[in-house]
């Protein structure tokens, strides 16, 4: 995240505007998501998430995509 200049508010706007476009299943921890999305400044950001019970997002990492 800080490598690649994202903030925390990058990453919310990629949660809450994003899509789900892959999901690993195969972790015996549970599934995790990748999010895409935009930042505010129009960088295409990634995210990875697990859901925990309750409903916690957890967010593992997160990066801004290179071109």
């Amino acid at each position: 995240m800080d490598y690649d200049g994202l903030t925390r508010e990058d990453v919310v706007r990629v949660l809450a505007t994003g899509q789900v476009s892959r999901r690993f299943t195969d972790d015996p921890r549970g599934p995790r998501y990748e999010m895409a999305g935009r930042t505010a400044d129009g960088r295409e950001a990634r995210t990875i998430v697990r859901l925990l019970p309750g409903g916690t997002v957890r967010v593992i990492t997160a990066y801004a995509e290179t071109e």
